[in-house]
């Protein structure tokens, strides 16, 4: 570790991976989504202008509230997932996280930026990767959409500076929680049907 003081955003990178992850309540699942994006912002605040950071949090935090209002007339959804499916998804993102913690150093060769915001960006990514090979429902694979796409914001923000495509990224970033909040309504009402 580099720097001490990033322990707190790579543990609200990990905390919000573990609870997309881990927890079938939507509820925690967005204070997951929302974790990622404050933790991707205190890494991006260090190495990028103030005003980019700033304008990723909030297009994060919106894709996290469109969410939220689309679900928020939904019943809280019923533990209907198996200990062992919860102990295997678990017990997998603890060993990917474990291989990225170790082999993020060697990233720093590549990209000019501390072992903290590598580790987070490759913490960010695995984690999606896991939610999107281990979930079926609309919701889910949003969600791990967006934080694979918060995890390439954490790398990718501080190499480029360009207002114009970190504009462009931001807007992706609500596109992608638009389809989410589009698909998630079609699947729920073929499944009311």
């Amino acid at each position: 570790m580099e720097n001490w003081y990033n322990i707190l955003p790579l543990i609200l990178v990990i905390a919000g991976g573990a609870a997309l992850l881990a927890l079938d309540d939507w509820r925690f699942m967005l204070g997951g989504l929302a974790a990622t994006y404050l933790g991707a912002f205190l890494l991006i605040v260090q190495d990028a202008p103030t005003g980019i950071a700033v304008i990723k949090l909030v297009t994060g935090l919106m894709a996290t509230v469109l969410l939220f209002v689309s679900l928020k007339d939904s019943p809280r959804s019923e533990s209907a997932q198996v200990w062992a499916s919860l102990v295997f998804k678990v017990t997998a993102l603890a060993l990917v996280w474990l291989v990225v913690m170790l082999v993020a150093g060697s990233f720093q060769e590549l990209f000019p930026l501390n072992y903290e915001t590598l580790a987070a960006c490759l913490i960010a990514i695995s984690g999606g990767l896991l939610i999107l090979g281990t979930s079926k429902e609309p919701l889910k694979v949003t969600l791990g959409i967006l934080v694979i796409y918060a995890g390439f914001d954490i790398i990718y923000t501080p190499l480029e500076s360009s207002i114009l495509i970190n504009g462009l990224l931001s807007l992706i970033t609500m596109l992608i929680a638009l389809v989410g909040v589009y698909i998630s309504g079609r699947h729920e009402s073929e499944y009311e049907e």
